[in-house]
């Protein structure tokens, strides 16, 4: 869609603040590229609650960047970096290609970092369970295998933001459960690569898409945003929402992949 993601927004600030930490920048150094970036937001495409609810995470961003300068030693942990905003590609098949971007990849430890609100007492373990069911880091694990570089150990930096009386703060939580699983993620992995192949050469050209409704559409943040092109097809007044695709990996946009 057309008008941006607030958290996807807050989000890439901040591990662009973080990648600055990790090459040595100082820490205003570091809030000024994440300020920079909230800064290029085109708030004209917000409501005005939206507006409110990114000057708000503006307003945390040093906070929340501090604890993450106070919870590492970058004299004593740089030089064990070997992958840093790390952009991937990997030839899965004749046609097929798998990509991703890994944040961090310290040996043997590889590590995603994430902004998190804490609602509920059960928000721990409830997030560590959406993440095991997302493919994320069990796909970035599975291709540091591919390459001989298999992770030992594999955790998430979740940075709480601050709610009420409670500061920002660090939260690591290990997924140990990825690396017992990989023969598993493996055939997963295959099952999914073959649904999404055979219905992407298929089906193509059908307008309305066959797939427009199921568990997929729906999701805790409401329905997906492309429901309605599924549903209804390539209309003018449902195109006019939506602007081309903008890749956010790099090498996506260097490469000429095959589809």
């Amino acid at each position: 869609p057309v008008k941006p993601s607030i958290n996807m927004v807050f989000g890439t600030s901040f591990h662009m603040a973080v990648e600055a930490f990790w090459k040595g920048e100082d820490y205003k150094s570091a809030c000024d590229i994440g300020f920079n970036y909230l800064d290029s937001v085109d708030e004209s495409r917000l409501l005005v609650k939206e507006v409110g609810k990114l000057n708000q995470l503006i307003s945390i961003l040093p906070d929340m960047l501090e604890v993450y300068y106070k919870a590492h030693d970058w004299s004593n942990e740089s030089d064990g970096v070997i992958l840093l905003e790390h952009e991937w590609l990997h030839e899965y098949s004749d046609g097929v290609v798998l990509c991703g971007k890994i944040d961090r990849y310290s040996p043997p430890l590889l590590s995603d970092l994430k902004t998190a609100s804490e609602i509920g007492k059960e928000w721990k373990k409830n997030y560590k369970a959406e993440k095991l069911r997302d493919c994320g880091l069990a796909l970035y694990d599975w291709y540091l295998c591919k390459i001989g570089q298999a992770p030992e150990e594999i955790e998430m930096e979740v940075i709480l933001k601050p709610y009420k009386d409670k500061p920002p703060r660090i939260e690591p939580i290990p997924l140990s459960e990825i690396i017992s699983q990989r023969e598993r993620f493996d055939k997963q992995l295959r099952a999914y690569v073959t649904d999404i192949v055979h219905y992407m050469r298929k089906n193509s050209k059908v307008a309305p898409w066959e797939m427009n409704f199921g568990p997929m559409c729906m999701t805790k943040y409401g329905e997906c945003d492309y429901l309605k092109l599924c549903n209804y097809g390539n209309i003018p007044k449902y195109i006019s929402e939506y602007k081309p695709r903008e890749e956010h990996l790099e090498i996506r946009k260097s490469k000429t992949l095959v589809t």
